[in-house]
């Protein structure tokens, strides 16, 4: 064995070993010590690259409702996912969903009940594109605007409501950051004669502002005025109608319009329910849940419930169209206060009121801590075993070339330490002297001239 490790040491390392090929080792110990390192070597070498290379990444691609950075990626097992950042476009409409950071690890979706249309990306620092890099962040919203028209013709009605989000947990985006969204401004409008909402947002929503929208139809019938009745204010600018002569009734009017807008309605609690604002104190059916400032007042300044103090303002306002006359204008009349008008119309702006306030509040609902429904393209990385012919391929290839190097190197270090071994013990027992004195040779007596041949040479005789 001794042999066989040093033949092959001095092979592979001949310019560095001054021993013949086939010269043993001195001590036996060295061809041991190689031999158990060279087994264990191996050993490790085949366990070192069944752990590394031993294993193989499966990619796959899925669509998910839940976005996973390649930061934070979800880690299952093995499977490794990470998500690719969704393009949010301007003019298309989205629907609202749970947001994932309060699901708890569910995957309850609870679609909203309003379809939002993307009017524009961060509108106050002018994000001029049209689409933008969005991950499912959670919104904090306010409702900006909002408008409803009622016809009493056919008995169905129209609206649009408007909000701005601020974007709560900013996650990594895979767009780069020219694309992040810091605002979302948004719109969402219906038309009961022409749209088709999914079920879970018409049986919900719809289906609710219908009913307390039919409360506004029942004034239909008693909107008589009488010449005089009508303040002159509500005519039309320029027009030739005068309040004294003219006389309106329901025959003539087609619809109510109403539109809200120089405020920002927002949510003053962190969860409410729209059953809490049925007949309320407010003197309407529906009393509002939250609170508005108008766009020149400072978070600062104490909020407001009453709606209808919104038409005091230049940026609100209703029309109630009648034919040959033009466009009447009640908000005009009194300040904006529209309980002093003549009649039933009072009451029916209270109604009109009442189904604002439930809009306004049903929209934060369907806004606030929540995210846009949006799906996100993953991959999904998973690890898996290699097959058996490969794990064998892989450990042969990637193990024999290692360990041939290690042995040789294992076989060279035994080498020159027996060479040092060997020096040394030369040093320490030097061999005889070429030139040290014979020793003395025993000299004797001959016996007689029979047992020693000199004798005879040497005796005189």
């Amino acid at each position: 064995m001794d042999v066989v490790l040093r033949t092959a040491g001095s092979v592979a390392f001949s310019p560095f070993s001054e021993y013949q090929p086939t010269k043993p080792f001195s001590r036996r110990w060295i061809g041991t010590s190689i031999l158990t390192c060279s087994i264990i070597a191996l050993f490790g070498l085949a366990m070192f690259n069944v752990y590394t290379q031993g294993h193989e990444l499966i990619t796959s691609t899925i669509v998910s409702q839940t976005f996973y950075s390649e930061n934070n990626p979800l880690r299952n097992g093995t499977s490794t996912t990470s998500c690719q950042s969704s393009l949010l476009d301007v003019s298309s409409s989205y629907y609202t969903r749970t947001s994932t950071s309060r699901q708890n690890g569910t995957s309850v979706v609870n679609p909203g009940s309003f379809k939002w249309t993307v009017n524009a990306f961060n509108p106050d620092g002018k994000l001029d594109t049209v689409q933008a890099a969005y991950n499912g962040e959670e919104m904090s919203c306010n409702v900006t605007s909002f408008g409803l028209t009622h016809h009493f013709a056919g008995n169905y009605f129209m609206f649009g409501v408007c909000a701005k989000c601020r974007m709560l947990d900013h996650k990594d985006e895979t767009y780069g950051g020219s694309a992040k969204i810091d605002v979302l401004d948004m719109c969402s409008h219906f038309n009961q004669q022409l749209d088709d909402w999914p079920s879970y947002a018409t049986d919900s929503l719809i289906s609710q502002i219908s009913q307390r929208d039919t409360n506004i139809g029942t004034f239909y019938d008693q909107l008589n005025f009488q010449p005089g009745a009508l303040p002159d204010s509500v005519f039309p600018w320029g027009s030739n109608h005068t309040s004294e002569d003219t006389t309106v009734t329901p025959a003539l009017i087609e619809y109510v319009n109403i539109w809200l807008a120089g405020f920002n309605y927002y949510s003053t609690s962190e969860s409410f329910s729209l059953l809490d604002g049925e007949y309320g104190e407010c003197g309407l059916r529906y009393c509002p849940q939250n609170e508005y400032r108008l766009d020149n007042e400072t978070s600062s300044e104490q909020g407001h419930t009453d709606l209808s103090q919104l038409l005091k303002t230049n940026t609100s306002g209703s029309v109630l169209p009648v034919l040959g006359i033009g466009n009447l204008q009640p908000s005009l009349a009194n300040g904006g206060d529209v309980s002093q008008l003549p009649g039933v119309l009072p009451q029916m702006y209270n109604e009109i009121f009442s189904v604002a306030a439930y809009m306004l509040d049903a929209a934060l609902v369907d806004l606030t801590h929540r995210s846009i429904a949006t799906s996100f393209i993953c991959t999904v990385q998973t690890e898996e075993s290699k097959k058996g012919w490969m794990m064998i391929s892989v450990v042969v290839g990637s193990t024999l070339a290692v360990f041939g190097a290690i042995r040789t190197a294992l076989i060279t270090l035994g080498a020159f330490i027996d060479e040092e071994l060997i020096s040394r013990n030369a040093a320490r027992d030097p061999p005889p002297s070429l030139h040290a004195p014979a020793p003395p040779t025993e000299t004797r007596e001959p016996l007689s001239p029979f047992d020693d041949e000199n004798y005879a040479k040497e005796s005189p005789v």
